[in-house]
């Protein structure tokens, strides 16, 4: 049996969809660790969840399957009873990526792709996409999925190929190797069209680029070689000049890390982190980092077990403190500095939000050079900051109303409601 197929099979079949109280735990972002992390389930569900991917703070979306595969759209802090929505797929949905509010993409259990609005799914078609074999006994076909636009996804298999694809028009895609016949391409991030990074259970990276892959060369990343098939927790790339991966050295539970790297040049440094990091199957992601400073792994302590996560700066991660979590681990994706929300093995979905410290989330300056005026105004006021002074220049370079430059730049973690400034072009 898969361990996709084990944590289907062990996944605790709860009654009917309940909506939980929706606690509001403090939360310090950018920092070595939470200072208080507190995960409240606010969704049970029927069957098996195998995946999360949120386009925003106010729009997730799960995937899962039992005899059927389907998906859930929701709001993480208000999720009121959301409705789950049939797609095509035999036994479920499993690695899911949503580069918007209004598109998402899933790999089916028959290694194709299906596209859909998570809002209103109707009939999407079920396309194939990829080629590899189906080993008994250990990993399936297609293992990880990323989706940087609209346009383009990728996604990498168990025989170390990658394949890229329009997901509006898949067409027949064609797969490329890229690691080697036979290499278990578990973990992929895709920080942009030009540039993904995927990552194995020997404990190498192979960064490449998905329009033209061409010959890659993989390399080992972590000090240690692991060696056992799924105990990687996950890569997450916020820039294509750095992403981190989250493992467990295989001499035991209690030896977990994380190494931040340049996947241009890898030498990373290695920093131990103090829960065990291991996915239960090759769908989940079990590390997000939403920004350049921070990084959030789900997990397991090490000597108990129980369900914890640690949230730390990549750049400089010091001593990460474990924070305790409910029941069981499993995918997360964090749409903000301020909130991240996890899918365990239980048919559970937990969110974590910031109080910021006063009753309000920090505000984390978003990019909106190039933005237009009203797209860059909506963009700050979802980021918990507000409109500073507008200044009105020419340029040759920037068409009429978008945004030249901004002030504070962007990334930047502040008091909610800080003021960020924009220099517009006249034309």
């Amino acid at each position: 049996m898969t361990p996709r197929a084990m944590s289907r099979a062990g996944a605790i079949r709860v009654a009917a969809l309940i909506v939980a109280a929706l606690a509001m735990p403090a939360f310090a972002p950018a920092a070595a660790h939470a200072d208080s992390f507190q995960w409240p389930v606010i969704l049970q569900h029927q069957g098996s969840l195998n995946a999360v991917a949120c386009s925003a703070a106010d729009e997730c979306v799960v995937s899962g399957g039992d005899s059927t595969a389907w998906e859930i759209a929701f709001n993480p802090a208000s999720p009121g009873a959301p409705a789950r929505h049939n797609v095509p797929g035999n036994n479920g949905l499993g690695p899911i990526a949503c580069p918007s509010a209004t598109q998402c993409t899933g790999i089916t259990d028959n290694e194709s792709e299906v596209t859909f609005n998570p809002a209103s799914p109707g009939s999407p078609a079920e396309v194939s996409v990829d080629d590899a074999p189906f080993v008994s006994g250990d990993a399936w076909g297609v293992l990880a999925l990323s989706c940087p636009s609209t346009t383009q996804c990728t996604a990498t298999d168990s025989n170390g190929q990658e394949v890229t694809f329009n997901p509006q028009s898949p067409g027949t895609p064609t797969t490329a190797a890229i690691a080697g016949s036979g290499v278990y391409l578990n973990y992929l991030s895709c920080p942009s069209t030009t540039q993904c990074t995927a990552f194995d259970r020997t404990g190498a990276e192979t960064t490449f680029n998905p329009g033209a892959p061409g010959s890659t060369s993989p390399k080992i990343i972590s000090t240690h070689t692991l060696q056992s098939t799924f105990n990687v927790g996950g890569i997450a790339c916020p820039s294509a000049s750095q992403c981190t991966v989250a493992y467990t050295y295989p001499g035991g539970g209690t030896h977990s890390y994380e190494s931040t790297f340049n996947p241009s040049s890898p030498n990373p440094t290695v920093v131990g982190l103090p829960l065990y990091v291991s996915s239960g199957n090759g769908l989940a992601n079990l590390i997000s980092c939403p920004s350049a400073t921070q990084c959030t792994v789900s997990g397991a302590d090490a000597n108990s077990g129980n369900p914890e996560e640690a949230t730390f700066n990549p750049q400089a991660p010091g001593h990460p403190a474990a924070m305790a979590m409910t029941d069981g681990d499993g995918s997360i994706s964090c749409p903000s500095v301020n909130e991240c929300v996890i899918v365990n093995l239980y048919g559970e979905v937990a969110f974590g939000t910031n109080s910021g410290g006063g009753g309000h989330a920090k505000c984390l300056v978003p990019r909106v050079k190039g933005k237009t005026l009203a797209a860059a105004k909506r963009a700050i006021v979802k980021a918990h900051c507000t409109l500073g002074k507008v200044t009105k220049k020419p340029s040759t370079h920037f068409k009429k109303g978008h945004v030249i430059s901004q002030r504070p730049s962007a990334g930047k973690s502040l008091r909610s409601r800080s003021k960020v400034s924009l220099v517009v072009s006249k034309g």
